[in-house]
Order: structure tokens, then sequence, then C-alpha cells
């Protein structure tokens, strides 16, 4: 042991203290030896210290007067100057000396200085905590680090965040009562990037509330850009699609039907009205832009989308007055950190930010985007697009305040607005449109959890829809159209959940509206003026629905729902009871069993009225008798298989107008393959098969192949006649690769029979001229239709975040696919008879799009 050295603690540690001169004489020296090491010569020529032993340079600066305090376990024997210092300033000197060894200097009592390890690198490991089940969040679960006393417990929104953790592997437990508790084993946690989860937890058997009793549900969560790990019992990932809108994800799923330059989709054979879309708690009752022109695009941003519930039959009794499907969608929560996205595209460009709330008071974000999709453009009547202008975005904006540890209170807003404009005019044509709609929706969402046994949400809401048209048609003589509508709306929404106890719980809620609106629509006809439409209504009136549901667990095994609905619509006097069975019987852990028997009603909402077509009234709720069976098994080593049957039958249905030829027309109302359908019924019918691996390798695929009919009973007719989408046999496949967390590449697939087309002959007139004449409607069909596309994503870390590069190509083959009629070509023969040659329109061609996206 060296003098003038005394043990510091029990490592053995020890300090010098010198003289006041010493420390004079020795700083003079060192300031010396440093400048000299700068001015004369390289470092590596004059070195001072580099390649000395540690210990021996610290004993060089206390003999030039600094007071260190160190143990030997800090500064061992074996560590050696790796840098030379290149500074003037002695402190500054030994502060780079000291870093080059993973140590720092830090002032201790009176003049001493610290010599002590440099701080741990740490970490974050943060996520959100769900039910398996359900997909909801589980507030108030308990996140763990096995082994130290860090934990955290989810908020109202599932969300958790454990932070400073030193760089390790950890175990991880979550625990909530009624759920089976979650490990998770070798969880590394890095400074370079926060760990980001989602853990799905298993409900407990005779915790009934987590019971799923819709046979038909599917869960889709979209692919984290961060790096993630799941624990997730139903994830689909985004695949290849025009403009990531998030309708298009849903148009994957089996049983779903959708054209490809059109957002809206069908449902098991049912109309694009039959569906309805909830954002965030609320009904949109126009989900999509320019509806007047094939609804491209929806106004959702994809991005903000933290997870979409798609429920395609067998629903429990809170959901209502639409019989065709449910897609309910809920956005993300920032949680604790701030993100931004700016993401410029070929389609779009888009930008959203969302941050936490001083103190961990609530949160709030807003996201806006705008379009630009010439492309959508080459495959509808308005065509080529040389004279289109369209023009439309969105904004939405939520902020949520956490009032208490029992009650949460959000704010939301949606604006959306579009418009299109269009001229042809030469010797042939004379043709325009200027059609412009605005959407507003605002409400307020108050969750609260009274006790472990009641909890319940409470909703206000309003906003305002208007949409112009006006312009002129030219098809056969002029016809100038001026249409606009509009409806203001009001509403308050409460739900209650009682958990009586594990195995038995009530539901109940009320949903009621407040609805005005205004009509105005007029078409003048230059050749025909007897044919003329002016009409002005101003509808107003209230809706109600009300509804009550009891679940049980009867055994381990085997659960059921009875639920009961009453809706009520005072502006068409008319009233509807849906009572409905859901049932569950799981004979093993793999295994599943979903049943759903009902009666389900959909009112015409007062902003359906179709007063282009001359309707002045409103007709009763339609009606239907549903049965769902559901069969699921999921292999221990293998992939997860699904089988769902359905069986509808419809009555009470209203008239529906189409255009047998062009879907898709300036004023659709005006052209001559215009038709009134009037079914006195209607039966949807199918099995859809989905086999799917896990969506958390590396490789992620699923396969489905769906058989089904969807016809009328046509009153005019008297003969069962498919409806317009109907696809008797259809396909779908998903693959893609993650190649690591910076790299992703998918492929996407379609193929289904042809949809039905009415076929055409030709005679000749009175005059000679060959017409057209209409066979029996929708008793043929177009060519088969088949589409694969793709998708690539690479990730780039810059200065400021992440940049994402995205390219999509939409029909990568290059297939014409028909969508419609362009021309009927006749041919008269010298015996006066005609054949007729249909030539076809097409859906998109090879589309690529390209987009980058900064993430900060």
């Amino acid at each position: 042991m060296q003098p003038n050295r005394r043990p510091l603690g029990p490592a053995g540690g020890k300090y010098h203290n010198g003289r006041i001169m010493n420390r004079i004489l020795g700083a003079v020296v060192v300031c010396a030896a440093l400048v000299l090491a700068q001015g004369e010569a390289p470092a590596s020529e004059r070195a001072q210290y580099r390649g000395r032993p540690l210990i021996e340079v610290l004993e060089q600066f206390e003999r030039a007067g600094f007071e260190l305090i160190y143990t030997s376990a800090v500064v061992g024997d074996e560590l050696r100057v790796e840098i030379e210092p290149h500074t003037s300033d002695p402190r500054e000197a030994l502060e780079r000396i000291l870093a080059a060894s993973g140590l720092k200097a830090e002032d201790g009592p009176g003049d001493s200085i610290l010599v002590l390890p440099e701080d741990p690198p740490v970490g974050t490991f943060r996520g959100r905590i769900v039910s398996l089940a359900r997909g909801g969040p589980i507030p108030g679960a308990t996140v763990r680090v096995v082994g130290t006393d860090r934990f955290a417990r989810a908020s109202d929104d599932g969300s958790f965040a454990i932070g400073d953790l030193p760089e390790a592997v950890y175990e991880i437990t979550v625990t909530s009562p009624g759920f089976s508790t979650a490990t998770l084993r070798r969880v590394h946690v890095s400074a370079e990037r926060d760990v980001d989860l989602t853990v799905e937890l298993k409900a407990r058997p005779t915790f009934v509330t987590e019971v799923v009793v819709t046979p038909n549900r599917h869960s889709v969560v979209r692919q984290e850009q961060a790096a993630r790990r799941s624990v997730t019992n139903d994830e689909a990932v985004l695949a290849p699609s025009i403009g990531g809108d998030i309708s298009r994800v849903v148009e994957l799923l089996p049983g779903v039907t959708a054209a490809d330059g059109s957002a809206a989709f069908n449902v098991r054979g049912s109309t694009a009205r039959d569906v309805s879309l909830v954002l965030d708690g609320l009904e949109l009752y126009d989900p999509f832009h320019l509806q007047s022109f094939q609804s491209p695009f929806s106004v959702i941003d994809t991005n903000v989308v933290d997870r979409i519930d798609f429920f395609g039959g067998g629903y429990t009794a809170d959901l209502g007055d639409r019989h065709g499907g449910f897609v309910d969608i809920a956005t993300v929560n920032p949680r604790d950190e701030r993100h931004g996205e700016f993401e410029i595209g070929t389609q779009n460009s888009r930008f959203s930010y969302r941050m936490p709330l001083a103190e961990g008071a609530g949160d709030w974000l807003v996201s806006t985007r705008a379009w630009y999709p010439e492309a959508v453009w080459d495959t509808t009547e308005l065509g080529g697009g040389e004279n289109i202008d369209p023009r439309f975005g969105d904004l939405y904006t939520k902020v949520a305040f956490r009032l208490s540890k029992k009650h949460q209170l959000s704010g939301h807003a949606l604006v959306a607005y579009d418009r299109v404009e269009f001229q042809e005019k030469n010797e042939k044509v004379n043709e325009s449109v200027d059609a412009e709609t605005s959407n507003s929706y605002w409400w307020s969402r108050l969750t609260s959890v009274w006790n472990p046994k009641w909890s319940s949400e409470t909703m206000l809401s309003g906003g305002n829809i208007e949409r112009d048209r006006d312009g002129v048609s030219s098809e056969d003589g002029a016809i100038v159209v001026e249409d606009h509508r509009a409806v203001d709306f009001v509403g308050i929404k409460h739900d209650s959940t009682w958990n009586v106890s594990d195995a038995h719980v009530v539901r109940a809620g009320v949903d009621a509206r407040y609805l005005k609106s205004r009509y105005r629509y007029s078409n003048l006809f230059d050749e025909e003026p007897e044919d003329n439409i002016d009409l002005a209504l101003r509808p107003e009136g209230s809706s109600i629905g009300v509804y009550t549901a009891w679940r049980a667990r009867i055994t381990d095994k085997f659960a059921a729902e009875l639920g009961v609905r009453w809706d009520r619509q005072d502006y068409t006097n008319d009233n509807q009871l849906s009572p409905r069975i859901n049932a569950v019987w799981r004979p093993n852990e793999r295994s599943e069993v979903r049943v759903a028997v009902g009666r389900y009603f959909q009112s015409q909402r007062i902003h359906e009225l179709q007063i282009e077509d001359g309707e002045t009234t409103f007709g009763p709720a339609e009606a239907s008798k549903q049965a769902e069976l559901s069969l699921r098994h999921r292999f221990k080593k293998g992939p997860r298989v699904r089988l769902d049957l359905y069986h509808r039958e419809l009555t009470d249905l209203r008239p529906r107008y189409e255009n047998l030829f062009e879907p898709v027309e300036l004023f659709p109302e005006t052209t001559e393959d215009r038709v009134r359908i009037t079914p006195l019924s209607a039966r949807l019918a199918g099995a859809e098969l989905l086999v799917r691996g896990d969506a958390d390798r590396r490789l992620f695929w699923w396969v489905s192949y769906t058989r089904a009919v969807a016809e009328d009973e046509d009153s005019v007719e008297n003969r069962d006649i498919p409806r317009s989408w109907d696809q008797p046999h259809a396909g779908k496949f998903l693959v893609g690769y993650r190649l690591g967390e910076r790299w992703s590449v998918s492929l996407s697939g379609t193929a289904h029979t042809g949809w039905p087309i009415t076929p055409v002959t030709g005679e000749l007139d009175d005059e000679g001229e060959p017409e057209e004449v209409w066979g029996p409607r929708n008793s043929s069909r177009y060519p088969e239709y088949r589409r694969l596309d793709f998708k690539a994503r690479r990730s780039f870390v810059v200065g400021h975040g992440r940049l994402w590069l995205t390219v999509e190509i939409v029909n990568l083959l290059n297939r014409d696919n028909a969508c419609c009629v362009d021309e009927f070509e006749f041919e008269v023969h010298p015996d006066d008879t005609v054949d007729v040659t249909t030539r076809y329109d097409y859906w998109l061609g090879t589309t690529p799009s390209v987009s980058v996206l900064w993430e900060f």
C-alpha cells in the first residue's frame, strides 16, 4: 500500500491529499505538458498519457493538486489510457481521459472530484394491454419487471410505460383481475430503441365479460412502424392498396366485395349502404369522399388507426339499425411520447402529430390529408382526367383528459371536404359538373368506471352534411341538373355494463338522435319538358334505439347471450323489435363453435331519400332473419383455420336504382340504362373458409375461399335475379416477409367469378336502324376477375427520426378486368339480322404509387 492514500469504503479504495503549493505547481506542470503536446508534435509521437496505466495517470493528476476520490473496483490495474486529450484545460483533459475508459468525473465534497462509472445506457419499455378475446384495452392491468421493484399500471386506454431501465434482458409479467397472468421472457431493453409491446391477456374461464359470442368478427390491427412484439390472437397486416386506404384493408377479408375504384364495400351480398362505419364510438353517416362518383376513398386516416373490428354477422343487441355489417375503428393514443409524421406520396400527402398533455393530464392528436388521385379516374365514366379537377381532404383531431382514476373525457372532431369540376364541350358533347360535399362531425365521450362491477360510457354528438351537384348532361339532348341537400343532427348515447358476477353480466343502453334535412332537386329536359322534375322537401324527426342483454356462462365450456333491441323513427312512424341469441362452445383450448340467430332491422335514414329518382316518401325499415355459424381451430404447431356459414332472408326491401351498363356517370339518374329494382325479398347465403399463419413471424400469410349466393326475388320478372355484385366463387391471399426491422415485402391476390351483366342483342327499328334489345337483367356475367398487388417498405434512420419509403403496385400484371360497358357495336346482315359486339371498359390497369414518410 502506498503512503498518502487511505481506504475508501469496503472495496479498499484510496485517496490522496496534496498541499496547496503542490497543487499550484502541479497544475502548472500539467498545463505546460498539455500545451507542448498540442503544439510541438502529433500525439502519436509525443504522447503524454496514451498507453499508460490509468491509475498511474490519475496519480500524476493527484500530484498536480487534484483531490481525486475513486475505488480500485472502479479504476482497475488493467485499465489504460486510450486517448491523448489535446486540451490545455486540466479538468477537461481529465474528463476526456476518463470518458474513453467508460468513467466520468463529478464534483464531490469540498474541492474533491469523484471518479465514477458512466451511467449505464437506459431504455424504455412501453406498450398496451388488451383483451385477447375482444381486443379492447384492460385499464388497471399491472406490468412488473421481474427481479426489480419497477412496475406500471395500464391507463384507461390500456397503455403503460416503464422508463430508465438499464440495458439488459428482462422477464415481464402482466396481471389483471379476471385474466390469466402473461409472462414475457427475454425482453431486451436497449437505449437505441424503445421496446413497444402489445400484450393480450386471456380471460379466465369464469370471466364471462370477455367471452366473445359474435360469430363473424375479425380483428384487424395495423402494422406498427416501430419495433414491435405482440402476444396476439387474430392479427392482419396492412396489404397493398390504393392510397393506403383503410377500407381496402377490410376488403381483403372473405365475404367482402368491392369495385376497384371504390372504398365502399358490400358484405355477404348486402348493399354498401347496409354497412356502418364507426370511428371512436360515433357512426359516420357519410364516411367516403366523392360519394357521387363511386366513393374512391374513406375520410379516415389509416396511419392514426390503432384497431379495426369488423363484424360481418351475428350482431349482439348493442349493434343496431344496420343489417349488413359493422366496422368499428379506434384511433391511437399518444401515451407518454410525442410522435409526428409527414408523408408525401403520388396519391396523397398527410401530416399527423400526437403528444401527451402536461403532468399526465391527457393527450391530443391531429391528422390532416390532401388528395390528388388522378390515377383513379382512368377507369370511370369521367375517364382520361384531362378536364377533371378533383380536390378533397380531411382533418381529424381528438383530445383526452384523465379527470380522475375513474373518469376519462375525450373530445373529437372530423371535417371532410371534396369538390369535382368537369367540363367537356365540343360539337357532339356538352357535359359539365360542379360537385361539392362537406361533412363535419363532433362528439365527446365520458368513460367511467364507477366500481369493479359497474362501468359506463356517455357520448354527445352532432354534425352537418351538405352535398351540392350542378351541371349539364347531354347523352340525349341537354339536361340541366341542380341537386342540393343537407342534414343536421344531434344525439346522445349511453351504455352501461354491470358485472353481476364472474359468470353473469348485464348490458343496457340507449341511442337517440334528432335529424333535420333539406332537399332541393330539379332536372330540366330541353327536348322532353314533360319529364322535368322540380322538388323541394324538408323532412325532420328523431330516431331512438334501446337495448338490453344478459350474458351468462352456463358451464365452463358454454356461454350464451340473450338480447333484445327496440328502435323507432318518428319521421316514418315506424318501430321495430329485434330479439337475438348468441352462444359460444369451447370443446378444448384450441377449438370453439359460435352461433347466432336473430332478427335485424334497418331504417331509412333521413338523408337517404333518393329524390333524384322521384322518391319523396320514406319507406318502412327493412327486415332480415339471420343465422350464423362459425367453427374455429388453432393447430398446436400450425395455422389457424376458420369456417363461417351464414344464411339471411331479407324482406320489406326498399326500391333501389342501378345503371345496367355504366355504374359511374356524371348524372346517373338521367341515363337510359337507369332501372328501378323492387325486390320482394332477398336471399344471401354462403360459406367462408380462412386459413392463416402466425402474423408475428417473419413470413406471414393467409388464404381464403368463399362460396356464396346473393339474389333478389324480383317482383317484375318473377324470378330470382343475382345482385349486381354477386360472385359465387371468390379466393383471396396475402403473403409477406419481414427482413428484420427495416424491410418488408408483400403480395396479395384476388380472383372471383365475374359480376352479373344484362345481355344485349340487336334488331332493326321502324326506320331500319339497329337498336339495343335488353335481355333478362343480370342473366349473363363479365369475364372472371383476377388481380395481383405488390407492396415493399424500407426504413432509414435519419438525424431527427426515421424515413419510410413505400412502393405499391396495384394490378401488377396489368390484367384487363371488365367493369362496365363502353359501347355496343352493331353489324347488320343482308337478312336484317343484327349482331352485337360488346366493348368493355376496365378497372384499374397497372397503378404504381410511391410515398415517403418521415417519423419524428
